[in-house]
């Protein structure tokens, strides 16, 4: 166990209850060539419902995302019950911006007032690479199921979950609700005063994590005949599996200084069990995983990534600084050095981008992605 909270409660408080006290958010059904997508209602925006919204931003990741159409992103819907107007929701917004890094830089986003009698909206709409997308939604009365019915439009593709506080949805409200939707959750208040929930992390998968991206390090001959390769990723994970042993991985996380590498590292193990869930639907109907299948299931864990690193406040290349770095001879120490350069002194990462451009710029490092989907059962069933 290790505390990498930095000592935010709300942060510990969301992770728990999104990773344990909520369905899950796909409905066990995602596979990669679903038409489906997730839908999340928060009503409430107080601090733990925003720190509940990033939560779900750094899980809510699914093989069928096409960063080129932008289909089948996750929707995040955040309720302001109480709100009077635009400047109430650019409020919500904000705050959320201050917990989340640098995410709505990048990703799409609309706040919309139902108030006054009348709609109104402000929105970014220019594309994006990232598969989540956020809504601020405000109202001005306190007639929460006419709010979301009016805006909750019924779509067979959209799997629908609302989330609650008990001071912004009444139990006999949610019972109207549920019926209608995949789930609705009450969040009690009593949750900020529970003194059992543990602000420390449980690391050992955490630590799995890391020892793929060590060891993947030392595997470039994996994906230099075909990239999606399936056996070749399964000959390296045996190998890694019988030669690791518990003191080499204690090791490598301990070489790992930088708290934000830890956290990032434990977000991409949060997100294992929902993998696993997708590829059974997968293989159920294939048979097996193959090379298709290996590059969307690659496609959502980039797409995964780029949130982590974003919320942990890394950002992507601005144009000119992409052009300079094209410029650089391909696999030079003068590449290698720019890139290190801008990641440690202006945490900007070359490979926050759109997963076809992560294979023109920088296509080796996709075996980590093709790693750690595969690795995704070895990491949750060790013992």
């Amino acid at each position: 166990m290790e505390d990498l909270s930095g000592g935010n409660r709300f942060e510990a408080l969301a992770r728990h209850i999104v990773l344990n006290e909520i369905n899950d958010l796909d409905g066990g059904m995602m596979g990669y060539a679903s038409p489906k997508h997730v839908r999340v209602v928060i009503i409430g925006d107080d601090d733990l419902s925003i720190h509940i919204a990033r939560q779900i931003a750094l899980i809510s990741h699914y093989p069928n995302f096409d960063d080129e159409s932008g289909n089948n992103r996750t929707i995040i819907t955040i309720i302001n019950t109480n709100s009077s107007g635009m400047a109430d929701l650019e409020n919500t917004k904000n705050r959320l911006a201050n917990i989340t890094g640098n995410l709505l830089y990048e990703c799409l986003w609309k706040c919309i007032s139902l108030g006054e009698g009348k709609e109104k909206m402000i929105s970014k709409t220019e594309r994006s690479f990232i598969d989540v997308e956020f809504e601020f939604v405000g109202y001005d009365n306190k007639d929460t199921i006419s709010v979301i019915d009016k805006y909750i439009v019924p779509d067979p593709n959209e799997i629908v979950s609302i989330i609650a506080g008990s001071n912004t949805l009444t139990e006999q409200e949610r019972k109207i609700l549920e019926p209608r939707y995949y789930q609705c959750k009450i969040i009690d208040a009593g949750w900020l005063d529970r003194e059992d929930i543990e602000l420390r992390i449980d690391v050992r998968r955490a630590k799995l994590v890391n020892m793929i991206y060590y060891s993947g390090g030392h595997m470039d001959d994996i994906y230099l005949s075909d990239i999606f390769r399936v056996a070749a990723y399964k000959m390296a994970l045996e190998s890694y599996c019988r030669h690791t042993s518990t003191k080499v991985i204690e090791s490598a996380w301990n070489r790992v200084t930088d708290r934000k590498l830890k956290l990032s590292n434990v977000f991409s193990a949060d997100c294992l069990e929902c993998k696993i869930r997708c590829m059974n639907v997968d293989c159920i109907n294939a048979g097996h995983l193959n090379g298709k299948m290996m590059e969307a299931y690659s496609n959502s864990e980039h797409a995964r990534w780029n949130v982590a690193m974003l919320i942990l406040g890394y950002r992507s290349y601005t144009p000119d600084e992409r052009y300079k770095d094209e410029c650089l001879y391909p696999d030079s120490d003068g590449l290698k050095e720019y890139r290190v350069y801008m990641k440690r002194k202006h945490y900007a990462h070359i490979d926050i981008c759109s997963f076809n451009d992560l294979m023109r710029i920088d296509y080796g490092n996709l075996k980590y992605d093709c790693l750690l989907v595969l690795a995704a059962d070895y990491i949750v069933n060790y013992r």
